[in-house]
């Protein structure tokens, strides 16, 4: 996670690709900085990441 603002998380994926998103239940639980084990939940129609999911073992 590089940022928190508000209820909005943004990850950074491979060190080059950003992803901001809404993570109201997850603000509290993560620090700015931190690394965490994701999944891709969706893909765009051009392969860009739509969506990602934190793997339920970090929380």
């Amino acid at each position: 996670m590089t940022a928190i603002k508000g209820n909005k998380v943004t990850y950074e994926i491979l060190g080059s690709i950003k992803l901001t998103q809404k993570e109201p239940k997850l603000v509290g639980s993560f620090s700015e900085g931190q690394t965490i084990a994701v999944t891709v939940d969706s893909l765009r129609d051009d392969g860009t990441l739509k969506r990602i999911k934190v793997n339920p073992i970090n929380n």
